[in-house]
């Protein structure tokens, strides 16, 4: 279940904001390289407009609007379903296309591979340090101790099944790479 992973916004709203909608957004080397952190100012003037890959139903008009709202820029969701296609959609027009998405751990990392996102300045979030601690570094957003990714949601990941198929009841994730179990999950 989507909804429920430990999802990361790859350069988070405020960040973002910093980013897409901003032409004063700090910003300050990051260890080794040549990226720059993006960092949240509150007082920079926008572009006006923030266009971002999510998950179908993150960027809902109860979530967008008050954003809106709030900063006046305009925001943009083109919605992907699965992590390859957010990949792609983030390497259009060389990187250039996307302000930001909100990826799982792999596409992530792989986006982080890639060079395709920054880093961002986790000190420029006030609330950061009241983030639970498992998820203000891990190790599918933040590599060599640079944070390309704030995080988003988190909760429970579901494993569902058909206990007509499958018997006894799973006990962990590791039945799905079973081979006698491979495969049933639509049966």
């Amino acid at each position: 279940m989507r909804r429920g992973i430990a999802l990361v916004a790859i350069v988070g709203a405020m960040a973002l904001v910093a980013a897409a909608c901003s032409n004063n957004s700090s910003s300050s080397s990051s260890g080794g390289g040549s990226a720059t952190a993006l960092s949240y100012d509150p007082s920079a003037q926008g572009e006006g407009e923030l266009n971002l890959v999510a998950w179908p139903l993150y960027a809902e008009p109860d979530v967008k609007k008050p954003f809106e709202n709030a900063t006046g820029c305009q925001v943009n969701v083109k919605e992907a379903n699965t992590s390859d296609e957010m990949v792609n959609l983030m390497s259009q027009g060389g990187g250039t296309q996307y302000d930001g998405v909100s990826a799982s751990g792999d596409a992530s990392l792989r986006l982080i591979a890639a060079g395709s996102i920054a880093p961002v300045n986790v000190d420029s979030f006030d609330d950061f340090g009241n983030v639970m601690t498992s998820l203000q570094a891990p190790a599918h957003n933040t590599v060599d101790g640079v944070h390309y990714g704030v995080p988003y949601v988190w909760g429970p990941n579901i494993l569902m099944y058909n206990s007509d198929v499958v018997s006894p009841a799973p006990k962990s994730w590791d039945i799905t790479f079973e081979p006698q179990i491979n495969g049933q999950a639509n049966h």
